[in-house]
C-alpha cells in the first residue's frame, strides 16, 4: 500500500522557487494588493477566489480595446464586431464560449446573454456540446452557435413576454426547478 507523502518526507526535494504557470502574475498582483491593503473588501475576496479556483484569465489590451468598442447602450447587435471580439476572447487561455458570453453579457445585456448548459438545454431540449479546441474553425462554429442561440433566445422572449436582458437568469432558474432530476456534465 502506498503511503501519503508529507512535507517531512519531501523536504529535500521540494522546489523553493514557486512557479504557478498561468497565475504567476496574478498571484504577484494579489501579494502586492494584500500587503498594501489594511482591509479586504469583496473585490479582493473575489480576486482571491478567482485565483484559488484557477479561473483567472488575463485578457491582453488589444482584446480589451476591441471589447470596449461595443456600445453598452446599443439595442442591436453588431455581428461583425461581436465576431471579432469573440475570436479575440476565445484565443485567451482560460476563456471558452461560456466565459466569453458572460463577459459580453455584462458589457451589454440588451444584446448579449450568457450561454449556459442549463439555459441551452431548456431552450433546445438537448445537451450543449462545445469543443475545447482553439482552432479558428472551432471558434467560428462556436460563434455561429452563439449567434443562433441569441436569436432563439430573443424569439422566445418576444413570443412569451420575457425580458431579454434577464433571460439568462430566468431560464437558468427555470431549468434548475423543472429539470433538477437531470444531471449536467461538468
Amino acid at each position: 500500500m502506498r503511503k501519503l507523502k508529507t512535507v517531512k518526507d519531501l523536504k529535500a526535494s521540494i522546489d523553493r522557487e514557486h512557479k504557478y504557470k498561468n497565475t504567476e502574475k496574478f498571484m504577484e498582483k494579489l501579494d502586492i494588493e494584500s500587503k498594501k491593503s489594511k482591509y479586504f473588501n469583496q473585490a479582493m475576496i473575489n480576486q482571491i477566489v478567482l485565483f484559488k479556483v484557477n479561473r483567472y484569465a488575463e485578457i491582453p489590451s488589444d482584446a480589451l480595446d476591441v471589447l470596449n468598442e461595443i456600445n453598452p447602450k446599443a439595442r442591436t447587435i453588431n455581428k461583425k464586431l461581436s465576431r471579432i471580439v469573440l475570436h479575440k476572447l476565445l484565443m485567451q487561455k482560460g476563456v471558452r464560449l461560456a466565459m466569453a458570453s458572460t463577459i459580453l453579457r455584462f458589457k451589454n445585456p440588451n444584446i448579449y446573454q450568457m450561454i449556459d448548459q442549463r439555459v441551452y438545454r431548456l431552450i433546445y431540449g438537448k445537451k450543449l456540446k462545445l469543443s475545447s479546441s482553439k482552432s479558428e474553425k472551432q471558434h467560428n462554429i462556436q460563434i455561429d452557435l452563439y449567434f443562433d442561440y441569441l436569436d432563439k433566445l430573443k424569439h422566445l422572449c418576444k413570443q412569451n413576454g420575457y425580458k431579454f436582458s434577464d433571460s439568462d437568469r430566468t431560464f437558468f432558474h427555470a431549468d434548475k426547478k423543472y429539470n433538477k432530476d437531470f444531471k449536467l456534465d461538468w
